[in-house]
């Protein structure tokens, strides 16, 4: 965490625990912005007073992810108070563990709406003035389920692979505006949210939230010439 970089501004969602926070202290450092925003201030604000001890100027945000007018009224305030925004990092998400015919509609909806429609308005409002800066990184954040398909995820995975496509589609869309888009599909994350749905897991054998957050590192401090639409990750020698 808190290593020196180049100004940079950064709203950074599901930011107060898990992945997101790790981000957001990975990234913390002299020179940085970083907003932080999710469904509950006050550990956004907590985590505003950690991150303001590396030296970085942190801003909590309590915004629903799924409200488009919202989500672009900050991203307006962001790019209206410092000129532009140049990462947006779309970490926000919910999980269930649930077999597929216990799914009810209602279920399936609200993972959706957090999932895929959250992460789509959050790029949709940052890309919009990327495109005009002509610079700028959106990374997204996936899963293993992205890509594969495990039992009693059947909603969590369709979530995922809405996110991965979308994902690699905005990437192509983006690039002749000099906008890198990505996604990073971990395994299992040593998260409360995951602990939560898969207890069967054992924190020793998950991927770590500091092991995403220097995925997220390498995919923003890459040089501008290339692009990279995915990175898949998993635990190594980890039991499949």
């Amino acid at each position: 965490m808190g290593r020196e970089m180049a100004e940079r501004i950064m709203l950074i969602t599901g930011a107060g625990s898990g992945i997101g926070a790790a981000i957001a202290r990975h990234f913390a450092a002299p020179g940085t912005v970083i907003y932080g925003c999710g469904r509950r201030l006050e550990p956004l604000t907590q985590q505003a007073e950690e991150l303001r001890g590396f030296g970085c100027e942190a801003h909590p945000r309590a915004c629903d992810m799924t409200d488009s007018a919202a989500v672009d009224e900050l991203v307006a305030e962001i790019v209206a108070r410092h000129g532009r925004l140049d990462v947006l990092v779309a970490n926000a998400g919910i999980a269930v563990n649930r077999p597929f015919v216990d799914t009810d509609d209602g279920l399936l909806e609200e993972i959706m709406r957090v999932n895929v429609l959250g992460t789509f308005a959050c790029c949709r409002a940052a890309f919009r003035h990327m495109r005009l800066a002509e610079a700028g990184t959106i990374i997204t954040i996936g899963s293993v389920v992205s890509h594969r398909g495990y039992p009693n995820q059947a909603a969590y995975t369709a979530s995922k692979h809405a996110i991965a496509g979308f994902t690699k589609s905005l990437c192509a869309e983006a690039q002749p505006f000099g906008v890198r888009v990505a996604c990073i599909m971990p395994g299992g994350v040593a998260t409360d949210m995951v602990r939560a749905t898969r207890p069967d897991l054992d924190d020793e054998a998950m991927i770590q939230p500091e092991d995403v957050a220097e995925a997220t590192r390498y995919l923003v401090d890459l040089p501008r010439r290339i692009a990279i639409d995915s990175i898949a990750m998993r635990r190594w020698a980890a039991a499949p």
